[in-house]
């Protein structure tokens, strides 16, 4: 485990420059680690779908900043504090589980929508 997050630390470190870009500097991240069959039920407007046992390899695809202000919610809350421990075992310092889909639509004032 503790290779794993060591390769995965200097992967964040390479490609900060371009992670950043993806998402903006200054913006939170939203983590839905719901299933995509979950997620195409309706998820957060701006959130983005990264599965929660592919949280630690998808990560670096948004994010390298350890500063980076993340927010995960899933279906209860269960698999986004899951998340959370991983995120944070990587080395993320502002990670927060915001629990179910409603919970994070009403602490965050943001829309719930379906594609």
């Amino acid at each position: 485990m503790k290779k794993l997050l060591m390769t995965v630390l200097f992967a964040l470190t390479a490609l900060s420059a371009h992670a950043d870009q993806a998402i903006g500097q200054g913006q939170p991240l939203i983590i839905d680690v719901r299933t995509q069959a979950e997620w195409d039920t309706g998820h957060l407007e701006n959130a983005v779908l990264i599965p929660h046992t592919q949280v630690a390899n998808q990560i670096i695809e948004y994010t390298a900043d350890p500063q980076q202000t993340i927010y995960v919610y899933c279906r209860s809350g269960n698999r986004a504090g899951y998340a959370v421990d991983i995120l944070q075992e990587l080395g993320y310092q502002k990670v927060f589980n915001l629990g179910s889909v409603a919970q994070a639509a009403e602490t965050l004032n943001a829309q719930v929508v379906t594609e």
